[in-house]
């Protein structure tokens, strides 16, 4: 969480932070942390880091290539 806030301050909640939190239960704690904090521009995700190339394709692709 403390990353992902410090990245979305740095973008003044611009653009889209993606937040991918491997271990299941510090879910709610790095929600909490954006919620707290005011972050308005990211997602939080569980997946494993692995995956994150087939979901985040689109987004980090955004001319399909």
């Amino acid at each position: 969480g403390g990353k992902t806030t410090y990245v979305a301050a740095l973008m003044r909640n611009t653009g889209t932070v993606f937040a991918n939190e491997v271990n299941p239960q510090r879910l709610k704690s790095v929600q909490g942390n954006i919620s707290r904090l005011g972050v308005t521009n990211a997602i939080v995700c569980n997946y494993d880091g692995r995956e994150l190339p087939k979901v985040c394709s689109p987004v980090a692709s955004p001319t399909g290539s």
